[in-house]
């Protein structure tokens, strides 16, 4: 399955109890439902950005529902070793 990838028009703000909304874009693209859970995997980048991947599931089983996610992640790095060498690159 090819990835999609949109850009959503507006900021989400965290509430005093760590809460946020997902835009509807979002919800739609992931096709969310109320009281849906979602697990998420975050990967914190030295520039201070995230990148952040929910993944829609009825009840989160580790490592089940999250295996092979991040297979075809590093084909925009041209694949797994250039990724490395790039990131290794950015520690000096």
């Amino acid at each position: 399955m090819a990835a999609i990838t949109i850009a959503i028009d507006r900021d989400s703000t965290l509430s005093s109890q760590g809460q946020v909304t997902l835009p509807a874009k979002a919800r739609k693209l992931l096709d969310l439902k109320p009281g849906e859970q979602i697990g998420w995997l975050v990967k914190k980048m030295k520039d201070g950005t995230a990148h952040l991947i929910g993944i829609k599931t009825k009840k989160a089983r580790w490592p089940e529902d999250y295996y092979g996610i991040a297979k075809n992640h590093y084909k925009i790095y041209g694949g797994v070793d250039n990724y490395l060498k790039r990131e290794r690159a950015s520690w000096d």
